[in-house]
Parts: structure tokens; sequence; C-alpha cells
């Protein structure tokens, strides 16, 4: 998702420096995945799938402009499982990683050049995504962890 991002707002020559470096990172982390050989195929992998190639069809038939709305939409989506999973276990997340992936988005909406959708759309969704989440960490502080049975 965040490579149809950077693809489309760099087609719009707007400000894809944080979904470029976002997708960069999500390409070492999966190669890490691979070689750690601990990865598995599951249903959320194939909505994932079917939400880039969602992009995909609306970038060919609608242009890079929709497809930047399109892909934002599909990253916020596959990201409800983590959300939930933050929420649910507030203890396994870290909170200083997440409290910089929100103050990225920060500094990419202020250099961007004005309020379009190529220069604001992504940094300001993923803002609001990384700060929910890290309000979601938050709670592990005063929060105990349950015992395993």
């Amino acid at each position: 998702m965040d490579g149809t991002a950077a693809v489309t707002i760099i087609a719009q020559k707007g400000n894809f420096l944080l979904p470029a470096g976002y997708s960069l990172a999500c390409f070492v982390t999966a190669l890490l995945i691979l070689r750690s050989k601990t990865f598995a195929w599951t249903k959320f992998e194939t909505m994932v799938t079917f939400l880039v190639t969602i992009c995909l069809v609306v970038w060919y038939f609608s242009g890079a402009w929709m497809a930047t709305i399109a892909s934002t939409a599909a990253m916020l989506i596959a990201g409800v499982p983590q959300l939930l999973e933050t929420y649910r276990k507030p203890w396994d997340s870290p909170f200083t990683v997440y409290a910089m992936f929100t103050i990225a988005p920060i500094f990419s909406m202020l250099g961007g050049r004005g309020w379009t959708i190529e220069e604001r759309l992504y940094p300001g969704a993923l803002f609001g995504y990384s700060a929910l989440i890290v309000f979601f960490t938050v709670r592990k502080f005063w929060r105990t962890k349950p015992t395993q049975p």
C-alpha cells in the first residue's frame, strides 16, 4: 500500500518521501520475515493483496490522484487488525517506535507545498493512524499485563 501511495504521489510531483521511506521499511521487513521462515499466508494477506489490486485498477481507470486516495484508504483498512491487536494487548506494542511513527508524518505535512491530496492526505492519515496506536499503547502504563494461565 505504501509503495502504491509513493508511486502515485511521485506521478503527481507531490511530497513522496514519507510513503517511499515506509515502503522501503515494509520491503525490508518482508524480506526479514521471509528469511526467518515464519511467514504464513492468511486471509489478511489475501485481503491486502485484493486492496492493492483495487488501487492499481483505480489508478489505471481514474489516474494517480484517485489512486492516492484509494491507496491511503486501503492502507488504513489494512491497519485495522494492528489497531485491534494494540487495543487488546497494549503491553506488546513498543511505545517509542510508534511515537516516532507519529512524529514523522508531522514533519512530512510541514514540508508539503500546499494543502492538496498529493501533499497532505497520506501523512495526515498516517498521523491519525499512528496517534491512535500511540493512544492505545499508552494504556499499558496504567494497566497490568494479565498473567498466562
